[in-house]
């Protein structure tokens, strides 16, 4: 098997297979595991803090930071690579999987991990410049080291009154050169592979999220970015859910981590300790990811054997309460560069030149009413929704013809956008089929908008 047929298999495992349960080596337990790396540890009293918080802050910052200190998290990185997955007695991969940090920092309020490399039986195979998150409002509960986990699963979901403001960061992902230079080379057995290298699309990727919490708003908004040459951005907005509701919610979740699914995944520290008989210094990194990969055992178990236990969280829960179909609003924008669109061009075979070219024949001017319902006259709608159908279409004629005509004459992206400006009854969804007419009350009560080319950061 060569080289790239082999990282191909890898993340085909790695991303696509979701085992059904897992179980690790048995014959080494945790403190086997811990004298493995009885020559690392960590002098804790020499660790400092890098961060001292407001008197105002959650209680939960007075708490030392969890990712902060690069050893402690390569460590806890060499610890879990040094153990196989296993599923169904064999493990889910032979490799030697590594990763290796660049620098590392971090507060109870913010962590960032850069310069990763991650190789597989020494051979590098990707590397990322950044990840990183980070509460706005310092709240200190983003990246604490809780003594116990519970603390963990009931501070966030358990309060209905917390609110959450910061920023996910996923920045420079990028193949190996090797790899990368062994991909393009075999993509020219495949044309189209062939053609998606030339753009520079696959040179890198990157991704970020942002989410705001009010009061009476959510926001949210997320960019994917393939080497800023492609680029997607989502925008949502909607009304922050009641305190109630975010009570019962919270209730549920609780009640099924705690008493359903993690009941036998232990979350304190001190008891993990004792019960594992591994001494004072076991390092709390292991600690975490020997609860994580409880968790997945546990998820997985539980979906094998009660496929509807999940729905156990909704069931108590009256959604009614959430205006969710009010003041909302949701975009999506696409911006792409002269390579992208030539290639998506050709790849076509001349399609997508055949639909602007055609486009252009109707956007030359602007037409009249009377024009634009002669020319969908053979549409074939009822005559007693004829009415009602012309003047919504010449409606939205009017209000995109600028927009699009910009987009035929220069195509570089295409964004829109749906706001709801009044409540709409979710019953009339339902009841859209046996009464037509419904539909035009819906659109009398959203507001659509198309725009040509929008501008989407640069990651």
């Amino acid at each position: 098997m060569g080289r790239s047929m082999k990282y191909k298999v890898f993340f085909l495992l790695l991303f696509a297979f979701i085992p059904e349960s897992f179980s690790q080596d048995e014959d080494c337990d945790f403190k086997c595991r811990y004298e493995k790396l009885s020559g690392k540890e960590l002098d804790r009293s020499a660790e400092k803090k890098s961060y001292k918080p407001s008197p105002t802050q959650s209680s939960f910052a007075k708490k030392e930071a969890l990712i902060y200190k690069k050893e402690e998290v390569q460590r806890w990185l060499d610890e879990i690579t040094t153990e196989k997955i296993y599923y169904d007695g064999e493990p889910l991969w032979e490799q030697e999987i590594r990763f290796k940090l660049g620098n590392v920092r971090g507060n109870v309020d913010s962590f960032a991990i850069s310069d990763i490399k991650v190789s597989l039986d020494y051979d590098e195979i990707f590397s990322i410049d950044e990840i990183s998150a980070r509460d706005n409002d310092r709240q200190g509960s983003l990246n604490i080291r809780f003594d116990s986990l519970n603390d963990l699963i009931e501070a966030l979901p358990g309060n209905a009154d917390f609110k959450w403001n910061g920023d996910f960061k996923l920045i420079g992902v990028r193949l190996a050169p090797d790899l990368y230079a062994e991909l393009e080379e075999e993509s020219i057995y495949d044309p189209i592979m062939g053609t998606v290298f030339k753009t520079g699309v696959l040179d890198s990727f990157s991704y970020s999220a942002e989410y705001a919490q009010g009061f009476k708003n959510i926001t949210y908004e997320d960019i994917y970015s393939f080497n800023n040459k492609f680029k997607i951005q989502q925008e949502i907005s909607l009304l922050s859910p009641p305190k109630e509701l975010l009570e019962t919610y919270a209730s549920a979740v609780i009640d099924l981590f705690e008493n359903e699914l993690f009941s036998d995944c232990e979350t304190n520290f001190e008891q993990y300790k004792e019960d594992s008989d591994v001494g004072a210094d076991f390092p709390y990194s292991v600690f975490i990811s020997d609860y994580l990969f409880c968790l997945v055992v546990s998820i997985g178990e539980a979906s094998i054997y009660d496929p509807e236990i999940f729905n156990d969280i909704f069931y108590d829960i009256d959604l009614s309460t959430y205006d969710l179909y009010s003041e909302g609003s949701i975009a999506i924008n696409m911006a792409w560069s002269k390579e992208v669109w030539d290639a998506a061009s050709l790849a076509s075979g001349g399609t997508i030149d055949a639909g602007l070219f055609a486009a252009k024949t109707f956007l030359t001017n602007k037409m009249s009413k009377y024009e634009l319902v002669a020319l969908l006259d053979g549409v074939g709608i009822p005559y007693e929704y004829k009415g009602l159908f012309d003047e919504l279409a010449y409606e939205y004629y009017s209000n995109f013809f600028d927009e699009v005509k910009t987009f035929v004459n220069y195509p570089r992206g295409l964004g829109f956008k749906i706001e709801i400006k009044d409540k709409i009854d979710p019953q009339v969804f339902m009841q859209v089929e046996d009464n037509p007419m419904l539909f035009f009350n819906i659109l009398n009560k959203i507001e659509i908008d198309i725009y040509a080319n929008p501008q989407i950061r640069n990651l």
